[in-house]
């Protein structure tokens, strides 16, 4: 038997862009797209919050792996607004395992040996039943009739940032069961470093000692290859691609309009001649020196 913490594993995304996902879907509904700029998502996602208008929240979503015990799980998996990939116990046969099964230690025993011996007893007896129903013949499924609540599983819970907040605020909350306290709360205070504009003001349980926190991965961000200066290009082309779906319902290379090649020409001559303008404009407003 193996005997480990639980953890919480984040996949990697970009998380700059899940603001601007948001502020970009969000606009729409106020007819104020023309104020989005570079830094402008973080206060629109504030107002949001501020008015209540969580629905918007709802186009962004982040997957996470939790490995817990079963009974933690069965917590997770009440949330309904959300998709699952759960270890099965019915396929897996712990049996075949180096180690035998594994099960997620219960920290609020460790300060009393007798409970905690007590449990450790316990969950060795039923490793002990499940391996003999296996060599009388039982198959995987039938044999986890016997299996612990404290069982190790590894899920999946992929949901929209909503969700996630509402997740959030109920399981890292006073009145959580502890074990779902030990995984929620380290995880609210990882999304409220990687999403503060959206998580930073929700509450939790600051009694809760950190030092039983679960270790919460975050996958390595996606870097942009490109350095800084043409990853901001890239994603300038990208938001005005989406404009151009938005609007024409097509991209240019399908040349919704029709447009003949010397129109395209004066489009873009037309488009340099205002660049030229608002150049002009800035070298007038700034003193350059150097």
């Amino acid at each position: 038997m193996k005997i480990v913490k639980p953890s919480v594993i984040i996949e990697a995304q970009d998380w700059g862009k899940i603001t601007q996902q948001i502020e970009t879907k969000g606009r729409v509904c106020y007819k104020s797209e023309e104020c989005i700029t570079d830094s402008s998502s973080v206060a629109f996602i504030g107002s949001l919050l501020k008015r209540g208008h969580l629905s918007v929240l709802e186009h962004s979503s982040i997957s996470v792996k939790f490995i817990v015990d079963r009974g933690v799980s069965h917590e997770i998996v009440r949330h309904r607004l959300a998709s699952y990939s759960q270890e099965s116990t019915r396929y897996c046969n712990y049996g075949n395992a180096d180690d035998g099964i594994t099960v997620i230690a219960p920290f609020f025993f460790k300060d009393s040996e007798e409970a905690y011996n007590a449990w450790g007893e316990a969950v060795e007896y039923a490793e002990e039943q499940y391996n003999y129903l296996l060599s009388l013949g039982a198959t995987p499924q039938e044999a986890r009739s016997v299996l612990p609540n404290s069982l190790k599983t590894e899920i999946w819970m992929t949901t929209n940032i909503r969700e996630w907040l509402h997740f959030c605020t109920l399981r890292a909350a006073k009145t959580a069961h502890p074990q779902m306290r030990q995984v929620a709360i380290p995880l609210l205070l990882k999304f409220k470093e990687l999403l503060p504009a959206i998580f930073g003001g929700v509450d939790y349980d600051n009694d809760f000692q950190d030092g039983h926190y679960a270790d919460v991965i975050c996958e390595e961000e996606q870097v942009n290859p490109y350095g800084p200066y043409v990853g901001s290009i890239l994603g300038r082309l990208e938001k005005q691609t989406q404009k151009g779906m938005e609007k024409y319902g097509a991209t240019l290379d399908q040349n919704p309009l029709g447009l003949s090649a010397a129109q395209i020409v004066e489009y873009a001559l037309e488009e340099v001649t205002d660049l030229l303008v608002y150049l002009e404009k800035v070298k007038s407003d700034v003193s350059f020196t150097g």
